[in-house]
């Protein structure tokens, strides 16, 4: 039931499915592997025939074995070989589990991307080099190798723009990620609108932008999603702008955006719309725009172009450093700083064809590996292809680029392993195993012999104690810890943004902790800048052993609460809401204020006194299980908006009273944060009964009945929005 064979006049396809219940039969073995058995482990090759074609599966030569895992082949290093005895291959299509492939993947022949390889051979040996999972593969034998899409004429115009059934057509055609290169005009009517007025939360003002999907009429039920897009000539949106049920022109980039295997044709994020109720803005029809658009979502998957990356740095407050690295592709158009020894970075622009009519800045960066340039480096120049990482800003407000020392290439026209790979530094013997893995101790003897921007040239086991907790990014996976022989934080080591056991993502704040004990496996660097050095574990380390695990245990938790107000959720219980990925979740949590973050979690502050030189925020709270808690990874943010008068209610600034008050608040729980938290809270109450809340009206005072305005009048009527005491209860009008 595993293997199928179709054959047809032209072309033949042989699928392998390793998801089925008795998969590890197909190599002869007795059963899966799992966290405690090895029965599916390649211990040697091993192969599987169906009709022409058989696989074999070679060793990982790795400390995680590939093997036959429930659901899945799982692969850590090795090779693949995909052989025909009849046609030629012409295309393998795999089936992945969690995305899970391994970005340094590579192929004998042909092309090799993500999950997909493409070109004619008899044979075809895939080298894998990190985790890739499998869950069935398609092989394709005889006939034409995949024509590519065909063009797709987007051909439109202000006064003659498509409607929302002929983009859902042409979008059709388009692949997962893929865009139609260049802004289209569509007309269609309001039919939802999901959301208008979201509050930036580093500024506290709107971001301007709404999401809506149009009809082509109200009976329709297919729609087009508008993501994130202003109004007229750009101006931003607030709410009351438009309804359901207005008549617009859009114009933007039509994109199939795809993310957790579901597809959404879309119009992408930074449209506009041309025309509301056949009413412009007064302008001239829009200029021409850049003949490719806003493209990528800045990850390495789907890295922004220069336009995207202009957007992104534009939208943050001047001189603000984003919180997240972004990937960012583009040909280089002008150089203004090479590479030199003396600082180790440089400066120069990219564009999407390499001319410097419209360039985004990429300002003092490393070179590949993160590291500073030397001597014998591969250097730079205009037309080279790059993709860099890092963090982006608004220079002085006026100029988006990224931050100086805060980025590098990760990619040369087409190189990610350095270029000119460094030969081994001489003299240091990097030997070690998972089963004999080096001390701390040991480790920073050997790595201080290391030169400044030398990395070893083998990945080395160290086993230690978690001493300290730097970071743990929920948002990327990745933690940044340091280690130890004794758990003490004298003679430690770093370790900067490792991932998990076998090289998964963290999942929770409570995964890692200081007195764990792990045996850590990667690169060793003397890390350099602002002509710092730091001996580190570089970035794309991962545990071999946590506590003596060396698989991801199931997580096993049972919620305390129900959500409801009269049983309402733990601080515990939407961390592991969080954790598992499950956002999106409405309903009641019950937790003392403790503090605010400011501006992230590893910055919170507990109490009421900002730290100097700043204020106390509003626009965020942190709740915990007991109202002395004073460590942010057992709190959980609260994102206060300005709608109700929230802040002015809630906030420690506007009421420092409330610092210690048990509360119990109702919303959505979302990443906040990067770390699980509750955003648009809709009801709150101080006392698990009474609910304070926005509302409509309220009957005019009765006998028995005292209603107080915020200056402390009595009143008999609430005629107007504001902050009321009713019956010594505070309630917010809408």
């Amino acid at each position: 039931m595993a293997l199928l064979t179709v054959c047809g006049m032209a072309q033949a396809q042989v699928v392998f499915d390793f998801s089925t219940d008795n998969a590890y039969e197909l190599f002869g073995f007795t059963g899966f592997s799992s966290s405690t058995d090895n029965f599916g482990d390649f211990t040697e090759d091993g192969s599987v025939t169906s009709g022409d074609v058989t696989i074999t599966v070679s060793p990982s030569g790795k400390s995680n074995a590939n093997r036959m895992w429930s659901g899945s082949l799982r692969m850590y290093g090795g090779t693949l070989t995909v052989a025909s005895n009849g046609e030629k291959i012409t295309s393998i299509n795999f089936v992945l589990n969690s995305s899970k492939w391994g970005d340094a993947n590579t192929a004998n022949v042909g092309t090799l991307g993500k999950g997909e390889w493409t070109g004619e051979a008899e044979e075809v040996v895939i080298t894998v080099a990190a985790n890739t999972q499998i869950k069935s593969m398609t092989v394709n034998l005889g006939g034409e190798v995949p024509t590519p899409t065909p063009t797709i004429d987007w051909t439109s115009s202000a006064e003659a723009p498509l409607t929302v059934a002929a983009v859902l057509e042409k979008a059709a055609q388009l692949q997962g990620g893929e865009t139609s290169g260049k802004d289209v005009y569509v007309k269609g009517l309001i039919s939802e609108i999901t959301e208008i007025g979201t509050i930036n939360q580093s500024t506290g003002e709107p971001y301007g932008n709404a999401t809506y999907t149009i009809v082509d009429d109200p009976g329709t039920a297919q729609g087009l999603v508008v993501f994130r897009g202003f109004g007229l000539d750009g101006a931003k949106l607030a709410e009351g702008d438009i309804k359901v049920g207005d008549e617009v022109v859009v114009v933007g980039v039509i994109k199939n955006y795809v993310k957790d295997e579901v597809s959404t044709i879309e119009v992408n994020q930074g449209n506009k719309i041309y025309s509301l109720n056949g009413e412009t803005a007064g302008g001239d029809t829009p200029g021409p725009q850049p003949t490719e658009g806003e493209r990528g979502d800045g990850s390495l998957e789907n890295p922004f172009n220069y336009l995207a990356a202009i957007k992104a740095a534009s939208a943050l407050e001047a001189g603000a450093k984003s919180e997240q690295d972004y990937y960012i592709a583009g040909k280089i158009s002008q150089i203004k700083y090479t590479f030199s020894a003396q600082y180790g970075t440089a400066t120069f622009f990219i564009s999407d064809d390499g001319t410097t009519e419209n360039q985004f800045q990429v300002y003092s960066t490393y070179y590949l590996g993160n590291r500073a340039w030397v001597e014998g480096d591969t250097q730079i120049a205009v037309g080279d292809t790059v993709i860099v990482c890092g963090k982006i800003m608004n220079y002085n407000g006026n100029t988006p680029e990224t931050v100086s020392k805060e980025s590098f290439i990760y990619s040369l026209n087409g190189v990610t392993d350095g270029g000119n790979p460094e030969p081994p530094t001489p003299g240091i013997d990097w030997t070690s195993s998972a089963e004999a893995p080096l001390t701390v101790a040991a480790l920073i003897e050997k790595a201080s012999k290391l030169e400044g921007g030398a990395k070893s040239d083998v990945e080395v086991f160290v086993k230690g104690i978690v001493s300290e907790m730097v970071e743990m990014s929920i948002e990327h996976g990745n933690a940044t810890y340091y280690i130890s022989d004794d758990g003490q934080t004298e003679n430690q080591f770093y370790v900067y943004r490792g991932k998990g056991l076998g090289g998964e993502n963290f999942t929770g704040t409570d995964t890692l902790k200081v007195g764990d004990e792990v045996i850590v496996v990667g690169f060793i660097t003397n890390y350099v800048k602002d002509e710092v050095s730091t001996l580190e574990f570089a970035t794309g380390s991962k545990l071999y052993s946590l506590n003596g695990q060396t698989e991801p245990q199931p997580v096993e938790y049972e919620l305390e609460g129900a959500g409801q107000l009269d049983d309402p959720y733990t601080i515990a219980d939407i961390q592991h809401i969080g954790n598992v990925k499950e956002n999106g979740i409405t309903g009641w949590v019950m937790g003392y204020i403790v503090g605010y973050a400011d501006g992230s979690m590893k910055n919170s502050v507990f109490g009421v006194e900002a730290p100097e030189g700043k204020e106390v925020l509003e626009t965020n709270i942190l709740l915990a299980a007991s109202a002395d808690e004073t460590d942010a990874a057992n709190c959980i943010p609260v994102q206060l908006s300005k709608q109700f008068d929230m802040r002015e209610v809630l906030s420690l600034k506007a009421v420092p009273e409330n610092l210690g008050k048990k509360i119990w608040i109702q919303g959505e729980f979302l990443t906040y944060f990067s770390v699980p938290g509750v955003k648009n809270v809709a009801d709150w109450s101080f006392d698990g009964q009474t609910i304070t809340t926005a509302v409509n009206n309220l009957p005019t005072a009765s006998s028995n009945q005292t209603i107080y305005n915020i200056a402390g009048q009595r009143v008999k009527t609430i005629n107007r929005s504001g902050l009321y005491i009713v019956d010594g209860k505070k309630v917010v009008v809408k």
